[in-house]
Order: C-alpha cells, then structure tokens, then sequence
C-alpha cells in the first residue's frame, strides 16, 4: 500500500482582460462608431471616410460610452491546492486508487458594471442612463479582485494492466465545485463573468459553471487473439494472417452530469442540472509491417456509435421566446477511417 499527500500555493498576477485595459479610456484612446443607411442624408462613403473629428477627445462623453477601471490595489490571486491519496496493488494485476482531491481559490478578476443602474421601480419606466448611482458616467466596466471558488472531489481509479491482451482502465470523480462567477471564455448558458447585482455578489455564490457531480470514463483496450503468435491460429500463413490477426480493439465509454443555468428573480445560481451525458466510442486498428522501417496503421473509429442524443441544456435566458426549450445536441454518430504511416 502507498500512501501520497499534498499541498501547494500558486499564485497570479492580476489579469487584465482584453477589454479591460485602463489604456482604452479617453482621451487617448475614443471608440466612436456610427450607424448610417446607404441613400439617406449624412451617408459617408468609403472614399469620403470618416469626419477629421470623429475621434477626437474633446468629443468624448462619459455618458455615451464605458469607462474601464481596475482596482490598483488589487490583491494577487491565490490558489490552494491540496491531496491524499491511497494506492493499492490488488490480485490479477488489478491497481486501485482512491483519493482526496481539493483547492481553494481567491482574489479572482470579474468583470463588472460599478455603475449599475437599479431596476424600475413598480409602474416606473425611467431610462436606464437615468437610474444610475453616478449620473456623470454611464457604464464603468470595472475589474476587481471579488471572485472565488473552492472544490472538494472523491477520485477512484481503477487500472487493470495488460494481461493475455486486455489492459482496462476505469477513472471515476465525485465532487463538487463552487463560486461566485465564471471567467470570461467560460461563460455558457447565462454564467459569466458579471454579477447579477453587484451590490448583493453573495447572492452570485453557487455551484460553478463546470460543476461536474458524477463523471465516469472507463477506458479498454484488447487484443484479439487471432493470428501469428497469439491463441488462436497462431501458425496460419501470412494471407489468412493478414486478414484476421493483429486486430486490436479499443472503447471509451463516458458518463458525465453537468450543471447549468443562470439565476433569475431570487433563484439561486445553478439550482437546476442539465440532461446526464452518455457516449460509448468503438475503435478498430491494425498494423500492417511493410518493411523492417515501415508500418502501415489503419484505424476505423466510431464515436457514439450507439448514436444516443445527449441533449443539451435547455435556454435559460428568462426574456427569450425559447426558455425553456432544447435548441440543440451533441454530436451524433460519426465514423472515422485513417490511415498512418510509421517510419
């Protein structure tokens, strides 16, 4: 029996946003845009351009466009990482892991309005530039280290190594991962990096975007025994052996319950789950010893090959026509030919 632990600090440095540089505030940088129609009057061409002024700085109004702000004491984010694990040697080449996998993360960057509006009061329809704390500004799209998130997960691994031809390897997580708000590039189905009321980020905290309760993937691989030296017809001549031995087999099956759906009204942020994902991918591939350099690998790969529909999860933006609905799935079944040349 082994016996493994862990724990470790990392650090990182602010992160700064593509759209959240401080040095895309006025006056030396004015994002000016302007909508026209083609025959109507004030139409500028592609040979005319743009005003001389169109840009300029003195032309710039903090009420028509977003000021970008980042705290500049902002701390560094930290992440706390953390493991025990208990490795064991069973009979029949059986190896069996089971671990304790944790982190702790925070001062993480989001994104937000610091000038968000507050919400209309009952019979109230006020602009929304109207109903803002700071009058002088519109939107202030500020980064600021308020963001966190923690994960406790039960791994097991169980390992099977090869043996007659067989190798099996089965890795399954139980866990639970929860934050605040989601990063920029992980924003689906309503999760993003903003608050839905930045005056309330407590309300935010949740299960995460990539909350994964249960996820399962066994994984083999089998050699079939047919052919020269192996079981079965292990002295056939080299045609017969050409067609039926050297065949090896390979699957992956993935079982997999996901979290999504953004808060609305006094919701908690990620309460419901989506649909549960299952896939089975088949694998056949053979190598065939052209000379003593070259081998020719050829591969037929089927992924879902039982073609099951694994939904995706349903809308959740609350104002469209389809809350509620399923717009879309994974992929189908695809099959896949290839071959490779090895030298």
């Amino acid at each position: 029996m082994v016996l493994r632990a862990g724990y470790g600090v990392g650090f990182n440095s602010f992160n700064l946003t593509g759209t959240s540089y401080l040095a895309y505030n006025a006056p030396r940088f004015v994002l000016a845009s302007a909508a026209q129609t083609p025959g109507q009057p004030g139409y500028l061409n592609t040979q005319q351009g743009f005003p001389a002024d169109f840009t300029s700085p003195e032309k710039f109004d903090p009420r028509r466009s977003t000021v970008q702000y980042v705290d500049p004491k902002a701390p560094w984010g930290t992440v706390k990482s953390w493991f025990v694990s208990i490795q064991r040697e069973l009979p029949k080449g059986i190896l069996v892991d089971v671990a304790y996998v944790g982190n702790n993360a925070t001062n993480l960057a989001t994104i937000n309005d610091l000038n968000q509006a507050r919400p209309n009061a009952l019979n109230e329809n006020a602009n929304i530039e109207d109903r803002r704390p700071n009058l002088a500004y519109s939107s202030i799209s500020g980064t600021v280290a308020n963001g966190f998130s923690n994960y406790h997960g039960l791994q097991v691994r169980v390992e099977k190594r090869s043996e007659a031809g067989l190798y099996f390897l089965n890795s399954f997580t139980w866990a639970k991962a929860i934050d605040n708000s989601s990063q920029a590039f992980d924003s689906s189905n309503g999760n993003g990096t903003s608050f839905q009321n930045i005056y309330n980020i407590g309300a935010d905290k949740g299960l995460s975007n990539y909350d994964r309760r249960v996820n399962n993937i066994s994984s083999l691989v089998y050699e079939l025994p047919v052919g020269r030296g192996r079981r079965y017809l292990a002295q056939t001549n080299r045609s017969v052996h050409l067609a039926l031995g050297g065949w090896q087999i390979s699957s992956i099956v993935t079982v997999s319950i996901p979290t999504y759906d953004q808060p609305f009204g006094n919701a908690g942020r990620n309460i419901s789950r989506g649909f549960a994902f299952h896939q089975v991918d088949l694998g056949l591939s053979k190598t065939f010893t052209l000379t003593e350099r070259f081998r020719l690998q050829f591969r037929a790969e089927a992924f879902n090959v039982l073609n099951k529909s694994n939904f995706a999860a349903p809308s959740a933006n609350i104002s469209a026509v389809t809350f509620g609905t399923i717009t879309s799935t994974f992929d189908p079944r695809k099959l896949q030919l290839a071959l490779k040349l090895q030298f």
